[in-house]
């Protein structure tokens, strides 16, 4: 039986594992019956369909509070779209960048340092990203990061944040190091379209600026999302 969305707030790690476990291997077109959520022809169209789901399964309540997606247990929601192998298919988004915050915020009072404190990663199996209602979730696992991956993403947050108050935009590549910034987490556009521009105020002059997102290079979750499905099968599952 698959549970009916909620908007009560997930309490324990043992109810977040039994929502879990009443949905992995099921596939969407089951799911969206009961969350009365929809997707379209167009791969692009779709990339945000799993995640809005998940969020709905799981009882997000940060919504765009710069704050943990389920903020009793501190924990992140990030699904991962995979497929065979399982191959990490696309960068996973955290949280857009806010240049102007960016500016003036040090990396451990940033919205990034807390939303990747603690994440739980949602791998979405889509073999054929045109084929959405045959994708399915495989067991979700924690991770928590190292303290060598804690000093990287500082390096690769302050990299990026040098430009933005030296205001030096256009240099913002997400092409790896030397070209571009960051070894593990990189700045990429947020805008199906290249020309979408909004206005950033960074220390106190304001500029139209390409919307960003701060994401996770594929060849940092590789590695992460091979080492835990295979121990999820080894040990049973989330949580147990």
């Amino acid at each position: 039986m698959i549970i009916a969305p909620t908007m009560r707030r997930i309490a324990t790690f043992r109810e977040l594992s039994d929502r879990l476990d009443q949905v992995v291997g099921v596939p969407f077109t089951e799911l969206r019956k009961y969350y009365s959520r929809s997707w379209t022809g167009e791969a692009k169209s779709n990339k945000g369909f799993s995640g809005n789901l998940v969020n709905l399964l799981l009882g997000a309540d940060a919504g765009s509070d710069p704050e943990p997606d389920i903020s009793s247990l501190g924990i992140e929601i990030k699904t991962i779209p995979i497929g065979d192998g399982p191959t990490v298919q696309w960068p996973t988004k955290v949280t857009s960048l806010n240049y102007s915050d960016l500016a003036v915020t040090s990396w451990p009072e940033s919205a990034l340092f807390h939303k990747l404190r603690a994440v739980l990663f949602v791998p979405i199996v889509k073999y054929d990203r045109n084929s959405p209602e045959r994708w399915y979730i495989r067991r979700p696992f924690m991770w928590l990061p190292s303290k060598p991956i804690l000093v990287q993403f500082e390096k690769d947050y302050n990299s990026i944040r040098n430009l933005v108050r030296e205001h030096k935009f256009g240099d913002i590549h997400s092409g790896k190091p030397p070209g571009g910034q960051g070894v593990f987490l990189m700045a990429k556009p947020n805008a199906a379209k290249g020309n979408v521009r909004r206005v950033y105020e960074v220390n106190g002059e304001k500029f139209s600026l390409q919307p960003k997102a701060w994401m996770l290079r594929e060849s940092f979750t590789q590695p992460i999302v091979e080492v835990n499905l295979r121990l999820n099968l080894e040990l049973g599952g989330f949580a147990k």
